[in-house]
């Protein structure tokens, strides 16, 4: 195989095309003939190595791509040499081939991006067995993902679109249990000076959101979409991870347990935990 080799993290200048051992599929996993590939803003970003996610060098670069099956490794059975798939692997995209597990015979989780799908398209992609979405483009997409039962990650670095959504789900009048929370492109200074999903209760909070919702997406609906069921409620037989909060405005921490020990208080750190 021949792909786009990065052996020195300096910017895509210092991409090299070189030619590669083809990769042979292990258990659980698939070898793609890559016929096309997207080229995204964290491609950019990962040969600098100024993405969040840094890979061990040389890598293929490449995080979106699409083909057909070449070859199956034991044990996967949903898919066969000759189907036409895409993949979202992270890296590798950038070459001619690249491997990639199969995540619905792994009994992983498989996340999609679904932006812009609707009707048919939408309920094929869901078929394919992709059950989560969180590249929303509006509180229309937002409602019409809900109908089709699709689990809905809503997105941080979409803040543009927060008000939409908490319009979208206060005309519910329920927080649904397929709405969960994530951050998403939330580079280390603003994890430092503004916080992960903290800031992201925050601000659906500000935009009219009732703080006990806001707190169920972030905690039991993710417990329950990962299938934690030692996470998301205190109760017996859950691990005692709790943050009580000053507040439900500026949830400015007042106090952190883990496992059943106060590790922080007053915004210091009283015991070490891991």
């Amino acid at each position: 195989m021949q792909a786009w080799l990065c052996e020195n993290p300096t910017g895509v200048e210092a991409l090299q095309w070189k030619e590669l051992p083809t990769p042979e599929p292990k258990a659980g996993e698939v070898r793609i003939a890559i016929r096309a590939a997207s080229l995204n803003f964290p491609d950019l970003l990962i040969v600098q190595n100024k993405y969040q996610m840094k890979p061990p060098l040389p890598f293929v670069p490449g995080s979106e791509y699409a083909g057909t099956v070449e070859a199956v490794g034991d044990g996967v059975k949903h898919l066969k040499v000759g189907d036409a798939v895409a993949a979202f692997g992270g890296t590798g995209g950038f070459g001619t081939h690249a491997i990639v597990n199969a995540g619905l015979q792994s009994g992983k989780l498989v996340c999609g991006h679904a932006r812009g799908l609707e009707g048919a398209d939408l309920n094929a992609f869901m078929a394919a067995g992709v059950s989560s979405d969180h590249e929303l483009t509006s509180g229309t997409d937002l409602l019409s993902k809900l109908s089709a039962g699709m689990m809905i990650e809503l997105r941080g670095s979409h803040d543009h679109l927060l008000k939409q959504f908490v319009e979208v789900i206060n005309d519910l009048g329920f927080m649904p249990q397929t709405v969960t929370l994530c951050t998403d492109d939330v580079f280390p200074d603003e994890l430092y000076f503004d916080g992960g999903l903290d800031d992201v209760v925050r601000r659906l909070v500000r935009d009219g959101l009732k703080p006990e919702w806001a707190l169920r997406a972030a905690t039991l609906n993710a417990a329950m979409r990962l299938g934690r069921n030692d996470l998301g409620l205190i109760a017996a037989g859950r691990r005692a991870d709790i943050v009580l909060f000053e507040d439900l405005q500026a949830f400015k921490a007042k106090q952190v347990i883990a496992s059943g020990k106060i590790v922080a208080e007053a915004g210091k750190i009283t015991d070490a935990f891991t």
